[in-house]
């Protein structure tokens, strides 16, 4: 039996992603237990959309490379060890939500500990396939795609991929979400369920990950309403504040200040 090409298999994990996130929310609206003043099933329920939402991108993007590298076999061995890193990540979070445990930070025992470990590991492994894949969109002369989406799709998944390891590597070496001892019942973010009172480094997290969407529709909708010099530079600037978003979300965050002292 062949291997799947990476489209395929990036687009086939996508929509099993999606549906483990109907899943979770249904079992969140069924079990209401919580840990520190959040659902249980919140956790798995964010990380199996941002995974969907990981593979999709990537599925899209890999459609208008030129067969030389969409179909090549070092790419669908990448895309396979991607997935099967995923799966391990959003299952382990998924049980742990289960047993009313944490996944993250929860060092507790040896054995949590180790698998904490391997969390970290495995979040490398979903991620390695956004640099390359941006990288042949900028390099691949085949590719179908207007310069300025191009040049979004390049900078969203390499920049994208920087940022999420330094905001993910700060994350993990803290120990924790927060930056400063939130007050038991504090106010939270709906939806997000970030801190309004002491500085959480998710934010940044949040902005460095979505630059891998945000940019290419970016593109997308400048290579529409503009014409094609402008449009790059267009995605030049988008970048640019995108990143500054990023960096200030973080930096707030590092001084112990919720998300929303960025407005202030």
């Amino acid at each position: 039996m062949s291997t799947p090409k990476a489209e395929h298999a990036f687009g086939v994990a996508a929509g099993l992603f999606f549906v483990a996130l109907a899943g979770f929310l249904v079992l969140g609206q069924i079990d209401q237990r919580v840990i520190a003043d959040v659902g249980i099933w919140a956790k798995p329920a964010n990380f199996a959309f941002a995974t969907a939402l990981h593979f999709a991108t990537f599925a899209i993007i890999l459609r208008f490379l030129s067969a030389q590298y969409s179909g090549a076999v070092w790419l669908q061995a990448i895309a396979i060890i991607a997935i099967a890193a995923a799966i391990f990540e959003v299952g382990y979070i998924a049980i742990q939500a289960g047993r009313g445990l944490g996944s993250h930070f929860n060092t507790t025992t040896p054995f949590y500990a180790a698998m904490y470990s391997l969390m970290a590991l495995g979040a490398v492994f979903v991620l390695l396939p956004a640099p390359i894949i941006g990288g042949l969109a900028l390099l691949d002369s085949g590719a179908t795609l207007k310069p300025a989406v191009r040049l979004a799709i390049g900078i969203g998944l390499v920049g994208g991929t920087i940022l999420t390891l330094v905001t993910a590597f700060r994350l993990g070496s803290n120990g924790g979400h927060f930056v400063g001892t939130p007050t038991p019942g504090g106010s939270l973010m709906p939806l997000t369920g970030w801190s309004l009172t002491v500085g959480d480094l998710r934010p940044a997290h949040f902005f460095a990950t979505h630059m891998m969407q945000a940019l290419p529709l970016a593109g997308l909708l400048l290579v529409r309403f503009a014409e094609p010099r402008m449009a790059v530079a267009g995605v030049l600037i988008a970048g640019m504040i995108w990143s500054a978003i990023c960096v200030a979300a973080f930096r707030t965050a590092l001084l112990g200040r919720p998300i929303t002292a960025m407005l202030s």
